[in-house]
C-alpha cells in the first residue's frame, strides 16, 4: 500500500502542486485569478504562517491543505490536489476527516466554499462532513463543518 505522510508544506511542494493540479483545481485557480485572488498570495500567506500542510504518497506531493489557526476570525479551509490525490480519494478523506475532527473544538465554525457546478468537488466536501448553509452572490456553495 502505498505510504500516507503529512508534513508541514514547502514552496518546493506549493510549486509541484500547482504544475501537477486536477482539472478542477486548475479551473478554480482560474476562476480566482478572474477575480483577482490569487492562489500565490495565499500559498505566501499559508507558508509564512506554518498552516500549510501538504499529503505525500511515497514521498510525492498529492495535496495541500491549508488550516486555520487561532487567530483566524473568518476560518475557512482550503485545499488543492493533484490526479494521484484523487485516485487515492478514501484514505485522503479519511485522514482529513480526523485533522478537521480536531479542528472542530478549537473554533465556533469551520467554513469552506464550493463552486457551484462542480459536482466532484461538492461531493468531496459532503463526504469530508460539510453542509450547506449558504450561497454567495454567485450562486456558489458557502458550507460549514458539521
Amino acid at each position: 500500500m502505498n505510504e500516507l505522510t503529512v508534513l508541514p508544506s514547502t514552496s518546493e511542494h506549493f510549486d509541484y502542486i500547482r504544475d501537477n493540479l486536477t482539472s478542477v483545481c486548475r479551473s478554480i485557480s482560474l476562476s480566482c485569478d478572474d477575480l483577482g485572488y490569487f492562489y500565490e498570495d495565499t500559498d505566501q500567506e499559508s507558508l509564512d504562517n506554518n498552516r500549510a500542510f501538504t499529503y505525500l504518497i511515497e514521498d510525492e506531493p498529492v495535496a495541500i491543505v491549508s488550516l486555520p489557526d487561532n487567530s483566524d476570525t473568518d476560518v475557512y479551509i482550503w485545499a488543492i490536489f493533484t490526479d494521484r490525490a484523487s485516485k487515492n480519494k478514501y484514505r485522503m478523506i479519511r485522514n482529513c476527516r480526523q485533522i478537521l475532527e480536531r479542528l472542530k473544538s478549537q473554533f465556533n465554525f469551520i467554513r469552506t466554499s464550493c463552486m457551484s457546478g462542480d459536482d466532484k468537488l461538492y461531493k468531496w466536501h459532503l463526504a469530508l462532513g460539510f453542509r450547506d448553509i449558504d450561497t454567495d452572490i454567485n450562486g456558489n456553495h458557502i458550507m460549514e463543518l458539521v
